[in-house]
């Protein structure tokens, strides 16, 4: 099987572990996942003959692994907010946040 690579290079890269942000940093991800972080130099790294996209961040801020993670797993079908406040159980919304963790992957099933 083939990776798919994708290369963002010149980026400001912030690391999200409290270093100061590093300009002209390139980032490779393989398959979906952060690979490597640093210079140019990661392109030499891709085997020959794997496709490699491109991607040319100048001037940009790269956040790698950055997901938004805010969600409501209790809100569901709702229409507003007091709805669910006022006329659903708590043992009612853990349920469904059980339901809805387990959609997104969440929760083992």
């Amino acid at each position: 099987m083939v990776s798919s690579r994708l290369l963002i290079s010149h980026g400001i890269v912030v690391d999200g572990a409290g270093n100061p942000p590093a300009p002209e940093t390139a980032v490779l991800v393989r398959d979906g996942f952060v690979h490597a972080v640093g210079d140019g130099a990661l392109r030499e790294s891709v085997p020959r003959g794997e496709t490699l996209r491109e991607i040319d961040a100048t001037g940009r801020t790269v956040m790698p692994g950055l997901i938004d993670a805010h969600c409501h797993m209790t809100y569901g079908e709702s229409r507003i907010e007091e709805e669910i406040d006022l006329y659903t159980s708590p043992e009612s919304r853990t349920r469904k946040a059980d339901l809805h963790a387990q959609k997104v992957g969440w929760w083992p099933r």
